[in-house]
């Protein structure tokens, strides 16, 4: 309920979803004023601007007036937009390092997430990451399947994309050759993790990614990887010789 006792929705998510649900936002002295095109634009602005910085951002949202314990999908909409949350992710310590180690072993990096392109971007440019392309998740819905496979192998970044998507890039790098690990640590990430010639979690993660990954790093560390990948190549040439 809201201060006055009335019934009140209240919506986070996506600044474009909440933005497409919305028709009023609220005003700074608390009441609201009709969310015009001129607004939104100052809206998409400061999203892009703090995406660009390397920050997440989700959307606030309410609807006041609904009367009813039970809601549906149809509730979430003619929302008033109450403001943008920001979030920081900074990147670990020794990143830069670990990525040109990396390097140095050949083991290429790419970038698979839920989040939009600009937010990956800024990270990338922070911890040295050379991208040299960057798909979305509706770029990949436009693409056939020959075409996709061709542009996974030049893309370093791969952005908004869902958890059936994650498995179309695994696959598609599998089909021209490579051996393809995956890092992930969520539910979604249990299938990639399966598919994957190497699947690899992190101690914290979820139940359902532990268990569906061959490796569990005791840290989430890239540097731990290049060192496995360093430790795992000499074993196999001490046991070939």
């Amino acid at each position: 309920a809201g201060p006055d006792g009335a019934d009140l929705l209240v919506t986070k998510g996506a600044p474009e979803a909440i933005l497409d649900r919305s028709t009023a936002l609220r005003d700074a002295g608390g009441g609201t004023a009709p969310l015009d095109g001129e607004r939104r634009t100052r809206i998409e602005a400061l999203v892009r601007d703090a995406a660009a910085e390397g920050a997440r951002t989700i959307a606030i949202a309410s609807r006041a007036g609904l009367g009813k314990a039970s809601l549906e999908p149809a509730d979430e909409a003619g929302l008033v937009f109450e403001g943008l949350l920001l979030f920081s992710d900074p990147p670990k310590a020794g990143i830069r390092e670990a990525l040109r180690d990396l390097r140095t072993l050949e083991v290429g990096l790419k970038v698979v997430t839920g989040d939009n392109e600009l937010v990956a971007a800024a990270v990338a440019r922070q911890v040295g990451l050379d991208v040299e392309g960057i798909l979305t998740g509706d770029e990949m819905r436009r693409l056939g399947h020959g075409a996709f496979v061709a542009r996974a192998q030049r893309t370093t970044i791969f952005a908004r994309v869902d958890p059936d998507q994650k498995l179309r890039v695994i696959r598609a790098l599998q089909g021209r050759g490579a051996i393809v690990g995956y890092l992930g640590d969520g539910i979604n990430d249990a299938p990639p993790l399966h598919v994957a010639d190497v699947g690899i979690s992190v101690d914290n993660g979820t139940d359902v990614a532990r268990a569906a990954a061959d490796i569990v790093l005791l840290e989430p560390s890239l540097a731990a990887i290049a060192q496995g990948v360093r430790e795992g190549r000499r074993t196999f040439a001490t046991t070939l010789k």
